[in-house]
């Protein structure tokens, strides 16, 4: 269930945008809830870290949404920010609030959908997945978030974390199994490697999480193209 927040002191801009989102879940379907603030000022006071999306109109009567921003990041470091306005003017100072994009007024369904479209990678891309592990101290139950890489070693197979390793029987083949394909790339006979941790990429090596880890020949060209899909290709 996603959550939409629309901000804008226009009715009709309002009713737009909501149509537009009836529009883009239906057809990718996606449940949602969208609730919808004419004043600026109403949502900031009632504001909690909800919202999976906040679209905001930057040129309000009652107050500006660039100044709202501000204020939510103080408090939400999470939330997606689109701003609606009719000046692109703005876009540099976005940055400053880690803002998604910018949708200039008249909207137009085609442009929307394609912010949407990155909205919704965005969002996907911080769902985490849940690996449970047998190993010989018990069973554990790990976030793909936390797995920086998977290695294999003879019969064995360990998941290197940031805090430890946990290592049981098993093949590679099982760990591909286990983990979403588009966040994890094999990047050679011995390593599954968390795309999301990747930290430099060298000519025949990459770093993730400190650690270098050998490419091989024939898989640099499909890594190079996993991580770019992974921070921006199709949902």
């Amino acid at each position: 269930m996603l959550n939409f927040a629309v901000v804008d002191d226009e009715q009709s801009s309002v009713d737009l945008l909501c149509s537009y989102l009836s529009r883009f879940c239906y057809i990718n379907q996606l449940e949602y809830r969208v609730k919808t603030f004419l004043s600026g000022g109403t949502f900031l006071w009632s504001y909690s870290p909800v919202y999976d999306v906040i679209f905001l109109d930057i040129e309000m009567d009652n107050a500006n949404g660039m100044d709202i921003a501000h204020q939510i990041r103080k408090t939400d470091e999470n939330t997606i920010i689109i701003f609606v306005t009719q000046l692109a003017q703005y876009a540099v100072e976005g940055y400053q609030v880690d803002a998604l994009d910018f949708m200039v007024k008249p909207l137009e369904y085609y442009s929307f959908e394609l912010v949407m479209r990155k909205a919704v990678r965005r969002l996907r891309q911080r769902q985490p997945q849940t690996v449970v592990l047998q190993t010989e101290d018990g069973m554990t139950v790990l976030s793909s978030e936390q797995i920086l890489y998977v290695e294999v070693l003879d019969h064995y197979i360990t998941y290197h974390t940031a805090e430890r390793q946990y290592t049981r029987k098993g093949t590679l083949a099982d760990a591909e199994q286990q983990l979403d394909p588009r966040k994890f790339y094999r990047c050679s006979r011995c390593y599954l490697v968390n795309l999301r941790h990747i930290s430099a990429v060298g000519k025949d090596s990459i770093t993730v999480g400190g650690q270098e880890i050998s490419v091989s020949r024939g898989k640099r060209k499909g890594l190079l193209l996993a991580v770019s899909k992974y921070w921006g290709g199709g949902i």
